[in-house]
């Protein structure tokens, strides 16, 4: 499985100096830069439900980074006109006042 998720990863153009397996994402996501791109086979790699999807998403915004998944490709935080913090803030918002 793990080889199958590399192979994918370097398919889309990663490094393979650059994939990292079995690290925790938060740490992944504390090195990234300005610009920098989180690329991952899929959501299941970095969260286990929503609440930690968007911890993710807006750890990842806030260092002026992306993520995008494979798997997943109608998560893609470098798409044209996506105002991601609105639709972080908008949907954590949404989720308190469901609790």
């Amino acid at each position: 499985m793990i080889r199958k998720d590399i192979d994918k990863l370097c398919a889309a153009g990663v490094p393979l100096g650059r994939i990292t397996v079995g690290a925790d994402c938060m740490t992944v996501v504390e090195r990234l830069r300005a610009g920098e791109r989180l690329e991952v086979c899929s959501l299941g790699d970095v969260c286990t439900s929503v609440s930690g999807l968007l911890r993710v998403l807006y750890a990842v915004a806030s260092r002026g980074a992306s993520l995008r998944s494979q798997s997943d490709p109608w998560l893609d935080m470098e798409a044209k006109g996506c105002n991601w913090m609105d639709l972080i803030g908008g949907l954590l918002e949404f989720m308190s006042r469901s609790t």
